[in-house]
């Protein structure tokens, strides 16, 4: 009865003991890095129960994520960043990070960077998310005029990011002889920056007709001599033909000269 007594006690204090360890090994304990970087641990609970050795198995790394971030790319593009831009106790030559520098490619998708602390060897990990907001550079877009075939060059402009932009616009580009107008033209970066630049357009047919031929033929007849009105070649009315004040048909001998004028009724 005795032996049996002593066996239970034995087994109630082993299992006491292996409980004890067991608690050790499961137990977390956080560790700061710089106060803002914490730390878990590995452990084997299974493993700590079977050998009764409780800390043989732990082992603490840094695992820890440092705050996320948000940057903002320059007016060329880049931005660099330190660690105390992750976390302001952070700083000092003994931390450092694997990523500081971020471009326009970095856009979009959040980049992970490492917070490395030389000192202890403590790592801790942040989400950095790159956006741009910068507008495009406004360009200056001086009033045109243009015929009445309505030529345009669409205007352009840079872009940190996109480089060069071409203007868009949902205006209606009525073309009206004499007339003017104002079209607002958008520039898009693509990464939801974008501006509106008025311009003013004048519609004014400067051009004058071309004569068909640079030098009309002489015109010779016996008894009498009749000129047939030359044609011209304009801009905007197409062909047009010459009038003049001068007599047409002449009956008298002797060589007489006729002016023919070309008129596109646009003041040319």
């Amino acid at each position: 009865m005795k032996k049996k007594s002593t066996f239970y006690v034995l087994l109630i204090t082993l299992l006491i003991i292996s409980f004890n360890g067991l608690s050790k090994s499961i137990g977390i304990s956080n560790y700061a890095l710089d106060k803002n970087v914490y730390l878990s641990q590995n452990y084997n609970p299974l493993e700590d129960y079977v050998s009764l050795k409780p800390d043989y198995f732990k082992q603490e790394i840094a695992i820890a994520t440092c705050n996320p971030i948000t940057v903002y790319l320059d007016a060329s593009g880049n931005i660099t960043i330190t660690p105390s831009d992750i976390d302001p106790s952070n700083v000092g030559p003994n931390f450092s990070l694997d990523i500081s520098s971020f471009t326009c490619a970095d856009i979009g998708t959040p980049v992970t960077v490492t917070i490395t602390d030389s000192t202890d060897s403590l790592t801790c990990t942040s989400s950095v998310t790159v956006l741009d907001s910068m507008n495009p550079i406004t360009p200056i877009l001086n009033p045109v005029t243009v015929d009445c075939n309505g030529t345009l060059t669409i205007p352009t402009t840079t872009d940190n990011c996109t480089g060069t932009i071409n203007g868009t616009t949902s205006d209606t580009l009525a073309f009206v002889e004499g007339g003017s107008t104002i079209i607002n033209w958008t520039f898009d970066d693509g990464n939801g920056n974008f501006i509106s630049v008025p311009q003013t357009y004048n519609y004014n047919d400067t051009t004058a007709p071309t004569p068909d031929v640079a030098n009309l033929p002489d015109v010779t007849g016996e008894c009498s001599a009749t000129a047939t009105a030359p044609t011209a070649t304009d801009n905007c009315s197409g062909a047009i033909t010459g009038t003049t004040t001068d007599p047409l048909t002449y009956n008298a001998q002797g060589t007489y000269t006729i002016t023919w004028t070309y008129d596109d009724g646009n003041g040319n």
